[in-house]
């Protein structure tokens, strides 16, 4: 039972992604002709891909080889009732369409890395995890692996639960955060949570430099200029070192 319901979960993960990234592309990617935005039928692209992907999908209303059914992915589409649909190619040449979720999850698996391959999903290590404590990316956590090839399963946890997670910096069990979500807070603490002595420390300017009258608007203007440059590494070793100062 807790594998089906494993299984069932990796399932609807790889389908919510697999429609997420054809609602990008105005809810049609072709995967054997280049098509986007409409049916490859429907379409002028004659260029192919050379790497379609190639599934097994379970058809109820066939009775040979249990309803299982080995076919070529031609495209990946919304129909008008928002259902996640594909058009499938089988050995004979034939097309026909079907609920995504008739492909089984290896299938489903396949298409999600060929949309990866294919520049349709952003891979995320471009987005990787960070201790939300000292931005550290040499974190861990929890996992379920198969104890016969190690290959991944499921994480146990979630990113907020510090008692499955480790950051190897702080040497501690840490909460979890996405890099594109550390910079936004990080982003905001410097506008919102520092004052203009820990500006001053933190960009290398000398208040002294301005005329430090009225609003400081110069002085704080070149802070943020500063801040600017630094680099996503760089801000995030500022932030770790100086997050405690105050006003």
């Amino acid at each position: 039972m807790k594998n089906k319901l494993l299984v069932n979960k990796i399932r609807q993960e790889l389908i919510q992604t697999i429609r997420q990234a054809v609602e990008k592309e105005a809810g049609c990617i072709g995967t054997f002709y280049k098509n986007k935005g409409c049916r490859y039928y429907l379409s002028q692209e004659e260029e192919e891909y050379d790497d379609s992907p190639i599934v097994v999908a379970h058809i109820p209303n066939i009775s040979a080889y249990g309803g299982f059914i080995a076919a070529t992915v031609f495209d990946l589409y919304i129909d008008t009732e928002s259902l996640l649909m594909c058009t499938l190619n089988g050995e004979s040449g034939e097309d026909w369409d079907e609920p995504i979720a008739h492909v089984q999850v290896e299938g489903l698996a396949c298409i999600v890395e060929w949309l990866q391959k294919n520049g349709f999903i952003q891979v995320q290590s471009d987005n990787p995890y960070r201790c939300a404590s000292c931005g550290s990316t040499n974190v861990q956590l929890k996992a379920w692996v198969s104890a016969n090839n190690n290959e991944y399963i499921e994480s146990i946890g979630s990113d907020g639960d510090e008692g499955d997670n480790w950051c190897e910096g702080c040497g501690d069990h840490t909460e979890l955060i996405l890099e594109s979500e550390l910079l936004k807070e990080i982003d905001e603490w410097w506008e919102e949570d520092l004052g203009m002595y820990s500006k001053e420390k933190i960009s290398g300017l000398w208040m002294f430099d301005y005329d430090m009258s009225g609003d400081c608007k110069e002085f704080l203007d070149d802070c943020n200029k500063k801040w600017n440059e630094f680099t996503k590494e760089e801000k995030i070793e500022k932030w770790a070192n100086n997050k405690n100062q105050g006003k």
